[in-house]
């Protein structure tokens, strides 16, 4: 690996710190450094892992771990037979589609907004 035009040596660890837009190359960097042996507080995978919303809650759910009844979908035009699948409301949903932070909750039985 090379840095500013010098080889990268004598590395004993490094902190991993992956911005979202950035993912596929920065999980790249710390798969190098776990072939170079180097220690690592962020695995490879778990960056990729914790990106995946429906693969996060497999993980958490097949640990055991309570988990909230789910549904994932790629057609949120149909939020109403969405959220009754969950048993109604309350509910909450977020999309890969939309940017981070951006939901919407369902606290009450009534229409929510758009996606």
């Amino acid at each position: 690996m090379i840095y500013n035009g010098e080889p990268i040596t004598g590395v004993d660890a490094i902190i991993p710190r992956i911005g979202a837009s950035v993912t596929f190359f920065g999980t790249a960097v710390v798969r190098q450094f776990e072939m170079m042996k180097v220690f690592t507080t962020t695995e490879s995978q778990a960056l990729v892992r914790s990106r995946d919303k429906l693969r996060s809650l497999q993980i958490l759910s097949r640990a055991g771990l309570g988990m909230p009844t789910t549904v994932f979908t790629n057609y949120s035009k149909d939020v109403e037979s969405v959220v009754d699948r969950v048993g109604g409301a309350p509910a909450s949903s977020s999309s890969s589609r939309v940017p981070k932070g951006s939901a919407w909750c369902w606290p009450t039985p009534r229409k929510p907004p758009s996606l």
